[in-house]
């Protein structure tokens, strides 16, 4: 039988795919056209259980054994390796039904070719980090070593069993922080003492060797600092190691976490909240369509609310809010926003409607689901039309139907995308009436301050359009005074002066 250390990483992993994970890998590289890593795999599973050298291989893929051809054959097969990202995602419990084959083999006596297996799954297993198979592969190894007596083998596994053990105990620990300690939903906040506790734990995770680990670490530090540290999240350091975690996770996409653990859709939502992540700039829409060329490979949203999709959609609906609703109430609207737009809003919303009618979610995501509702009425506003009627009626019914539930943190913006609403419709009497509702649901509770700030805004503009009295100008002059000492360049400064400038409006900005 040939020794494994004469195979390519690349020949054991074809050589341990059973056939469902097979078509599932060799599907995917069909989809993502990796014609050369699809040849190669193809050829290596037709000469199974025999094995072709390393020139044989290189020979059938490039025709020859040269040394340019040497060089891109060991790229080829190092990529085709790191293709196994798809089952990594979707199926990481992948060497699983080796598991009983070892068992059958050594039950059958065919023990150098049982030992040939366990040698090749601990081997895959390492690379791709996959705790449970090596602490399996491992215990089968140790407890024959001590049977065939030799003992100093079996110390040496004993050691490797301790290290992947301890590797599976730590991301799990750092998961229990992230799910029981440092989860908004458990604990709201966190104290400072703690909070410097986690972090510091966190970092010290930054350079580890076992890539699971450190991977969690910096993802952990991360979102540790977005929910609990907002300052902190905006520095350029933590930007930093944002791009660095990203570059960590591409250059290991073949590594393997818990089932129904999508890492790197987690991960982007957070660099594309970041203040450095321009999403209207080249690089920001490649990240995005990163990130939604990603979820939409990820099998296991089929059977949940799909997450990073609504997280995109939201990121999407929210830019094209910056860049269009103080222009919905114009009668020219439809001359303004670009045609692409608009239909890449309409498609949007028809996607939220859909997520919104798989009623079977409710009992379970309820306060995403209120989300999603905010950003269906959004992209209804913003659709302009009969959509803007239509988006005012989804936030009222929201309201009315959600009253038992704590609003905290979506409240502003419900009420805010009613003004822009009712505003556009020229319902001012809508707008005074939504006003003073939002000043007494959100007495004595955290506001976000930009939603607050356009608030007042509109509610003071509308009502000198209603009225002309002055003492509302004056409280507008004083709201726009006040956003651009926050923000001279923010899309609140930006609105006001727009609406001042449409309607004429006698204030000195």
């Amino acid at each position: 039988m040939v020794q494994t250390s004469d195979l390519l990483t690349i020949q054991k992993f074809v050589y341990l795919l059973d056939d469902f994970h097979y078509q599932q890998y060799t599907r995917y590289l069909e989809e993502v056209k990796a014609h050369l890593p699809l040849k190669l795999s193809q050829l290596i599973r037709k000469r199974l259980p025999e094995f072709d050298s390393h020139e044989g291989l290189c020979t059938k893929v490039y025709g020859s054994y040269e040394k340019n051809d040497r060089l891109n054959f060991n790229q080829l097969a190092s990529y085709s390796f790191k293709l196994s990202s798809d089952l990594a995602i979707n199926y990481p419990s992948y060497l699983t039904p080796k598991h009983s084959l070892l068992q059958r083999l050594i039950n059958q006596g065919e023990i150098e070719h049982a030992n040939f297996l366990a040698k090749l799954m601990l081997d895959i297993a390492e690379k791709i980090e996959d705790h449970s198979t090596r602490i399996f592969v491992l215990k089968f190894l140790i407890q024959q070593a001590f049977l065939m007596k030799e003992t100093a083998v079996g110390v040496k596994q004993t050691h490797a069993l301790d290290e992947a053990y301890e590797h599976e105990k730590i991301c799990n620990e750092i998961l229990g922080a992230l799910r029981l300690h440092l989860n908004i939903s458990l604990n709201p906040s966190v104290t400072p003492e703690k909070l410097e506790e986690f972090k510091q734990l966190f970092l010290g995770y930054k350079e580890y060797p076992a890539s699971t680990v450190r991977l969690l670490g910096k993802y952990a530090y991360i979102y540790t600092i977005y929910y609990h540290d907002s300052e902190k999240f905006k520095d350029p350091s933590t930007y930093k190691l944002i791009s660095d975690l990203g570059k960590d996770i591409d250059n290991n996409p073949h590594v393997v976490f818990p089932f129904a653990f999508d890492l790197k859709s987690n991960f982007n939502f957070y660099k594309l909240n970041s203040a450095m992540v321009d999403l209207n700039s080249k690089e920001g829409r490649k990240d995005f369509e990163e990130l939604r060329k990603h979820y939409s490979s990820v099998k296991f949203w089929n059977s949940y609310l799909n997450i990073p999709e609504m997280f995109a959609m939201a990121l999407k609906t929210s830019i094209y809010l910056n860049m269009y609703h103080h222009q919905v109430y114009r009668s020219d609207y439809y001359k303004i926003i670009p045609a692409e737009d608009l239909k890449e809003i309409n498609a949007l919303s028809l996607k939220c409607k859909e997520m919104l009618s798989n009623k079977g979610l409710e009992e379970y995501y309820k306060n995403d689901l209120i989300n999603l509702e905010l950003v269906y009425s959004g992209l209804l506003i913003l659709s302009g039309g009969n959509g803007i009627k239509k988006g005012a009626e989804e936030l009222e019914a929201v309201l009315t139907s959600y009253q038992q539930i704590n609003l905290a943190g979506t409240a502003d913006s419900i009420f805010l995308f009613l003004m822009i609403a009712y505003f556009a419709l020229k319902s001012y009497e809508k707008c005074a009436a939504t006003y003073k509702r939002f000043i007494r649901v959100t007495k004595g509770k955290p506001v976000y301050e930009d939603n607050a700030i356009e608030i007042h805004a509109l509610y003071y503009l509308s009502q000198w359009l209603e009225t002309k009295t002055n003492s509302y100008l004056l409280k507008l002059k004083a709201t726009h005074e006040k956003a651009v000492q926050i923000n001279p360049e923010s899309i609140q400064v930006k609105a006001i002066e727009e609406y001042v400038s449409f309607f004429g409006i006698p204030l000195e900005l």
